[in-house]
């Protein structure tokens, strides 16, 4: 949601005849969001600021551990949760409740067979939370871990963060400042992010978040890629995709010839094309992408290069 309003409000920016910025066409963004005792306010003035998609390299998704720590070296809770859900749950050979069931021999580390996956993990089953609250709680036995509970289980596999109130009082103020004083002028603004930490102790600092040379909806509008001989322009066009979070529509070479140009659907005579082998890495100059929020196709400068 916060992506696609970010690209919602960069795409009202409206510029006159002579390419200056109509004032009247910038609408600012106040945004907050709080993770237990963690939380951040930002302020997006478009196309002034660094936008919502400049920072999504640095956004982290849920607990992250590393494989030998989880098998061998297990010191809190968490990992020996990870051990029941990685390691243990994909060698189940059969599920009819957490007391009833067929568990595989689960290899060691240095044994690379792969896990059969017979039952799918349904995170809202309680059968399913019980088995690996109590595989965890079984493990945090052997290694004399503490803290290893339903709840914990439920919030590390789910990946749930707790809600604090302060925390969210905190930040509702924050936000709340910052549209106050965009609005009345009584003060400046932050420039551009606020970040409150309250897990020990308090702590907080306000720092500008520099805008992305190759964000693709505030940056220079650039695109730089190394391709290999043999990718073919639909393996190109997948690797942009993914890469900038863009629907590419259409490749054009140097002399204005196109080489693939999608219209409004997908027909097999538009995906033909896209079998066909990138030509010379410095052929194609443009290529016109769409972004989730945008009405119509932007084109961008493309430069490859072979690897």
């Amino acid at each position: 949601a916060r992506i696609w309003l970010n690209q919602k409000l960069f795409s009202l920016l409206r510029y006159d005849d002579e390419g200056d910025l109509e004032p009247d066409s910038i609408i600012p963004l106040v945004d907050g969001g709080t993770e237990a005792f963690k939380g951040q306010a930002r302020f997006f003035l478009y196309p002034f600021y660094s936008c919502f998609e400049c920072s999504q390299s640095d956004a982290q998704t849920g607990f992250k551990f590393d494989l030998c720590t989880i098998r061998n070296l297990p010191r809190i809770a968490e990992h020996c949760i990870a051990h029941a859900l990685v390691i243990q749950w994909p060698w189940l050979e059969e599920f009819k409740s957490h007391t009833v069931y067929k568990l595989g021999s689960v290899p060691k580390d240095s044994d690379k067979t792969q896990p059969p996956n017979r039952v799918s993990l349904d995170k809202d089953n309680p059968e399913h939370m019980t088995w690996i609250y109590e595989r965890a709680k079984e493990r945090a036995n052997q290694y004399n871990i503490e803290g290893v509970t339903y709840n914990l289980t439920m919030q590390y596999v789910k990946n749930i963060i707790p809600a604090i109130a302060s925390t969210n009082a905190l930040i509702s103020a924050a936000c709340t400042n910052e549209a106050i004083k965009y609005l009345t002028k009584s003060s400046p603004i932050i420039n551009n992010y606020y970040f409150y930490n309250g897990q020990s102790g308090t702590y907080s600092r306000t720092f500008e978040y520099k805008k992305n040379p190759e964000c693709f909806t505030c940056g220079s509008s650039t695109i730089k890629m190394q391709i290999k001989p043999d990718m073919t322009l639909g393996q190109l066009k997948e690797a942009i995709d993914a890469k900038y979070n863009v629907d590419a529509r259409a490749f054009v070479t140097h002399d204005e010839k196109t080489l693939y140009n999608r219209g409004l659907g997908i027909t097999e005579a538009l995906a033909e094309p896209l079998n066909k082998l990138v030509p010379d890495a410095g052929e194609i100059a443009m290529m016109a992408v769409k972004k989730g929020a945008s009405n119509k196709a932007v084109q961008f400068p493309l430069f490859l290069s072979w690897q």
